[in-house]
């Protein structure tokens, strides 16, 4: 690892879908990085949209990005690399974490985000960065790095460049599928509702007419891709537990659910398969190909 320019990012880390196009182009850029950036890796979904942010910098600077996360397990027991090896494979990770920061956090921001050249001249020539970021996808607060015009679809081409689901967590989620509709290879109408009530701390307030809404919209959607609700529900993933709850006994005929119990990640001790199912949320979602308002609609987008 004797790169002449290595910068490293350390991130607390934790998708939307994607056209053929869009990943050639993405990984033709990528091909072209040639060497420097290292990312490492807070909640899961914080974590994941700042490796996708900093894989942004990564790309316009031309630096090689690793993603480390190490708690409360590791992310290549849910997620391993795809496209590129982001992992700290054959290198001496000490060598990223003991205080090898060279750069100011001031620095970094004044040449990411506004091109200082000063700021920028430190930055090119670093040896070492380290951060925590849980920074948007598709910020566009930076100055010379492309804008993300299409968030969905962009996201979904970066997301699929660096990852992949864990074995484990495909062959879970194909289960679940086998379970409530009877084949893993099935298109269906999916909802994904984050109401954060995950752990039972606290629970939030709902407006029957938006429910009503979100419900039409995915009836409309359904229809769109020849699905018949009555025949087979909208799969709904969300943290809300207690209407997750009353879906899984079947109180609400045109919505189905795995029976995972949503926690939050870095919230509390878990067992490692509370953590597994997480991700096998993120499976099922990424199993759909539209998306629009929270719904996503067809199958096999991982």
């Amino acid at each position: 690892m004797a790169a002449e320019h290595c910068v490293i990012m350390f991130l607390r880390l934790p998708y939307p879908l994607l056209a053929d196009e869009h990943m050639s182009m993405a990984m033709r850029s990528l091909r072209r990085l040639g060497k420097d950036i290292l990312l490492f890796p807070w909640f899961s979904g914080d974590r994941i949209r700042g490796a996708l942010w900093l894989l942004r910098v990564a790309i316009t600077y031309k630096k090689i990005l690793l993603v480390d996360w190490t708690k409360p397990a590791p992310l290549t027991d849910f997620l391993v690399p795809n496209e590129i090896d982001w992992t700290f494979s054959g290198l001496d990770e000490m060598l990223f974490r003991n205080g090898s920061s060279t750069l100011s956090t001031d620095d970094f921001n004044d040449a990411v985000y506004r091109q200082v050249p000063t700021a920028l001249e430190k930055f090119l020539s670093t040896k070492v960065y380290t951060t925590n970021s849980n920074q948007h996808f598709d910020t566009r607060d930076m100055v010379g790095v492309q804008p993300v015009d299409r968030l969905y679809e962009d996201g979904s081409c970066f997301f699929k460049f660096l990852f992949k689901p864990h074995p484990l967590i495909a062959a879970r989620g194909d289960a679940h599928l086998q379970q409530l509709y009877g084949s893993e290879s099935v298109d269906y109408v999916a909802w994904h509702w984050r109401h954060f009530d995950a752990d039972g701390m606290s629970e939030k307030g709902i407006m029957a007419s938006e429910l009503s809404r979100v419900l039409s919209c995915a009836e409309g959607m359904a229809r769109k891709v020849d699905v018949d609700l009555d025949q087979r529900p909208m799969l709904l993933v969300t943290d809300f537990n207690v209407f997750r709850q009353m879906v899984a006994n079947r109180e609400l005929r045109r919505l189905i659910t795995p029976n995972i119990v949503a926690r939050h990640i870095d919230l509390g001790q878990h067992a490692h398969d509370e953590l597994v199912d997480i991700f096998v949320d993120l499976y099922l979602l990424s199993r759909v190909a539209t998306v629009s308002n929270g719904i996503l609609t067809g199958r096999d987008n991982i």
